[in-house]
């Protein structure tokens, strides 16, 4: 994948722990897979979250930060306390820079290992792809 064609979830990020040689893919990986499963705008909790990423929460958290810096599109991500819990639940809202298309998420996913539930996600991209390729080829925005 060139610079031109990175999607705006992948980059380097900052604090005093970050290692750009170590942390860039892996992290850039964890945001993919957040964004495969926050893309829709509903609310979820991390525990859900974490359920469809295979993540942990505390990585999901600073994963949702990331989405709100400039660098990573300067998104909203709003936050609610689930009622009668002492839960939080998110929710991303894309803002107008375009979103990933399938084809775009299956490309950046296709050699990054994902193993159990990311899998699913990938597949249901894939899945999209072809869906839109048989209804006369329009492009499956995710």
């Amino acid at each position: 994948m060139t610079d031109q064609d990175q999607l705006p979830l992948e980059g380097t990020r900052d604090g005093d722990t970050f290692d750009p040689v170590v942390d860039t893919v892996p992290l850039n990986n964890q945001m993919v897979r957040v964004w495969c499963v926050m893309h829709d705008g509903l609310w979820r909790s991390l525990p859900v979250i974490a359920d469809g990423t295979g993540d942990p929460e505390a990585s999901i958290s600073a994963r949702l930060r990331d989405f709100r810096k400039p660098q990573f599109g300067g998104h909203q991500v709003l936050r609610r306390r689930q009622k009668g819990w002492r839960l939080n639940e998110y929710r991303l809202v894309w803002n107008d820079s375009p979103p990933p298309t399938a084809k775009q998420i299956v490309a950046a996913t296709a050699d990054r290992g994902f193993v159990s539930h990311p899998a699913r996600i990938v597949q249901q991209a894939r899945n999209e792809v072809r869906r839109a390729a048989t209804e006369g080829g329009r492009d499956a925005r995710h």
